[in-house]
């Protein structure tokens, strides 16, 4: 009896444990996309008059080109530290970050030196993008130790949304809070809820003592007390102690057993170049490029229609910025109901079908815009964009991790690869985007990118010749050894 209690009991104690790891996750998630887009109505109004709008469109992209930078060795950060580390750790440089906005907010408004003030948020802003990428990067990465792949679809569609939340009430709260009260105000709270989180980390990690999985079922290769351990006991352990002594004796244990083998320790003494390029090298599998790529595009879109848009809408129907950012809030909005959505439908079918699914939706929506001349039409087309993109994000963070398990490669650096390849489609969307406006006219730009978007969907039909071969195919348990 007492044994099919015990089971039981640390079951809906490892469930309480996800949930708040979840909720952790979410809260740096939005908070980053929060401060991401809450920025949008309030440094125009600052600097309009001082400084053009390519330089304003500067002061921008500097977060994703730091992001994508970052993310070329955050990967290999993650692996090294750990993603507990990392996040707590990037949840500070976001919450100095937000400081530094207020700083150079502050600056203007108390009629200081304009450029000075400039430069603070510039930087503010660049360095958000390194905070992004390890909130990014390790936060997926403890979603997916921590979560069986039966219910990873629907963890990561959770997390996802706190990005959608983000992005939807940021542009809100920093119109209204800036105006009724102070353009510094919605920095605090940024601040304020940043501290909150890294509390609930602090508590969360040094409270309950995770039981890191993944750890033991390296020892386990070595130990044969460590596949013990790993087989007898769940994924979360109250007892600090009890962790500190069982893991003291494995890897004693493991150093004995494991120490006859000189190869054992080879993964440390990688070159700075394989550490560098640990994300980017990841590119050799045919799975992981699908993935990229399509999450590249789907980006891309949403990057794309942030610019082209609102011009449009200028053009087309003369209409001010409240009105501009109602229309296109139907993208964000149906981004976040549709990401828990997404993420239940991958752990109920086939991850790689969502993820096609929403390729085709993204494309469909695009190609709906040639006739966005009709307002209701472009409000339909939004929204579906908002559902193919969601349904491009969380399955393929989902697909990523999945892959990662199946051939045996390090978590960090695959979803430091996602987090790259959303920030260039961020950065290329504007950038391609209005430039092939100014060639081929709103309409046919977007008939051009959707096209691309069906053409590629059928790759993505790949996908699952690829799960099948490599679940039945013995891959290397070091990806950068494996190359060598």
């Amino acid at each position: 009896m007492n044994s099919k209690k015990k089971p039981s009991k640390e079951h809906q104690k490892d469930k309480e444990l996800q949930k708040e790891l979840l909720f952790i996750i979410n809260i740096a998630l939005f908070t980053d996309y929060f401060l991401m887009t809450v920025v949008i109505p309030i440094i125009p109004q600052v600097f309009t008059h001082y400084y053009s709008n390519r330089d304003i469109g500067y002061l921008f992209m500097s977060k994703p080109v730091t992001q994508i930078t970052t993310g070329l060795f955050m990967g290999a950060i993650v692996e090294k530290c750990g993603a507990t580390t990392i996040l707590f750790v990037t949840t500070l440089v976001l919450a100095m970050s937000t400081g530094l906005f207020i700083g150079g907010l502050e600056i203007a408004s108390s009629g200081g030196n304009i450029v000075t003030s400039f430069t603070v948020c510039l930087v503010g802003r660049a360095i958000q993008g390194i905070a992004s990428s390890g909130i990014m990067s390790g936060g997926l990465t403890l979603i997916a130790k921590y979560h069986d792949e039966s219910i990873e679809g629907t963890a990561m569609g959770i997390a996802m949304a706190g990005v959608a939340a983000g992005t939807v009430f940021g542009p809100p709260v920093g119109c209204i809070v800036s105006h009724f009260v102070n353009i510094e105000t919605p920095f605090y709270i940024v601040v304020g809820i940043l501290i909150l989180n890294m509390l609930a980390q602090v508590h969360f990690h040094y409270g309950h003592r995770i039981f890191n999985r993944d750890h033991y079922r390296d020892l386990a290769s070595k130990s044969d007390a460590a596949k013990s351990l790993l087989e007898s006991y769940g994924t979360f352990k109250e007892s600090k102690e009890y962790y500190e002594v069982e893991e003291s004796n494995i890897i004693s244990q493991a150093n004995q057993t494991g120490g006859e083998n000189g190869s054992d320790n080879e993964e440390h003494h990688l070159t700075v170049v394989e550490v560098l390029t640990s994300s980017l090298r990841l590119l050799g599998y045919p799975d992981i490029s699908i993935v990229v790529l399509g999450t590249t595009l789907g980006i891309y879109a949403v990057g794309m229609l942030s610019v082209t848009i609102p011009l449009f809408l200028i053009d087309q129907y003369k209409y001010g910025k409240l009105d501009q950012g109602l229309i296109f809030a139907v993208l964000s909005l149906t981004y976040m109901i549709g990401s828990p959505v997404a993420g239940v439908l991958s752990d109920m079918m086939e991850k790689w079908k969502i993820f096609m699914m929403g390729i085709i939706f993204t494309g469909i929506s695009l190609i709906l815009l040639y006739w966005g001349q009709y307002l209701a039409v472009m409000i339909i087309a939004l929204g579906l964009d908002g559902i193919g993109v969601c349904f491009i994000d969380v399955p393929g963070m989902a697909l990523m991790s999945e892959i990662s398990e199946a051939r045996k490669l390090p978590k960090g650096p695959v979803f430091a690869l996602t987090d790259m390849a959303a920030c260039l489609g961020l950065v290329l969307g504007p950038i391609i985007g209005t430039n092939l406006e100014l060639l081929v006219g709103f309409e046919k730009t977007n008939i051009i990118l959707g096209s691309c978007l069906l053409l590629f969907a059928p790759f993505t039909y790949l996908l699952k010749s690829e799960m099948k071969a490599k679940k039945s195919e013995d891959q290397p348990l070091n990806y950068l050894e494996s190359e060598k």
